[in-house]
């Protein structure tokens, strides 16, 4: 449910900027690229490890038609790190 939760803060976030962070639960902040336009949104999730830039290709050739989301997962690139014990 992270990713889904994730994507909508930043899908409502990401309206009005191109870059930037949105703060999810437990104040972790997301960081996101938007770009392009259209009136469908493509949303890129990157695997483990990795981050935004993974889809630079993809996001650019499909801007041209849509708006492209790109985002670093938290604990990923520019997102921040979640405050809890891990095992």
């Amino acid at each position: 449910h992270i990713l889904a939760l994730v994507s909508f803060s930043l899908m409502t976030a990401a309206a009005a900027a191109k870059s930037g962070y949105v703060q999810i639960k437990h104040g972790v902040q997301v960081y996101y690229e938007l770009e392009g336009t259209g009136k469908r949104t493509i949303v890129f999730i990157h695997g483990i490890p990795g981050n935004h830039t993974e889809w630079e290709c993809q996001a650019k050739a499909l801007s041209k038609h849509f708006k492209v989301l790109t985002l670093d997962l938290p604990g990923s690139g520019r997102s921040s790190v979640p405050r809890k014990e891990y095992t």
